[in-house]
């Protein structure tokens, strides 16, 4: 515990590291939850409730999920973020991972291979009546050969 306070006094005193003596106190904490406390601690509803309210400025909020978003800040752990929260303050969706564009190619050529085979089937449909026609003529020739024998 004393080791604890000293490293938290040693960034308080440092005012551009608060993002990391935050991350360091939420690890801290983190580890005495998990390795400290017994499972009837941990679950007691007046020490963690189910649901938590915080309040906060969203100018500071919208920077803060920006700054998550584009993972400039160091962490070990994805931190959700909610669809609502993102509507709520306007944020730009996260950029798609690279699998995920991959995805999107594979699609995107499927789509043109079929965009393809649909082309050439509308020519076809375009080509029937010339078709039909030489069908006619054909079966025309066909019987006038028969005649003449």
């Amino acid at each position: 515990m004393n080791l604890f306070i000293g490293i938290l006094s040693n960034l308080i005193s440092n005012s551009d590291n608060q993002i990391s003596y935050l991350t360091l106190k939420s690890e801290i904490i983190e580890e005495i939850e998990l390795f400290y406390m017994f499972p009837h601690q941990r679950r007691k509803n007046n020490w963690f409730p189910y649901i938590m309210f915080y309040e906060c400025h969203t100018t500071k909020l919208y920077e803060h999920i920006i700054d998550i978003q584009s993972e400039k800040l160091s962490g070990y752990k994805k931190i959700f973020i909610s669809k609502n929260l993102m509507e709520v303050l306007q944020l730009p969706e996260e950029e798609p991972s690279l699998i995920q564009i991959e995805k999107k190619i594979e699609k995107n050529e499927e789509k043109q291979e079929e965009l393809h085979i649909l082309k050439e089937i509308e020519k076809t449909i375009k080509d029937l009546p010339v078709l039909k026609q030489e069908i006619k003529e054909l079966k025309e020739s066909i019987e006038v050969m028969k005649t003449n024998k």
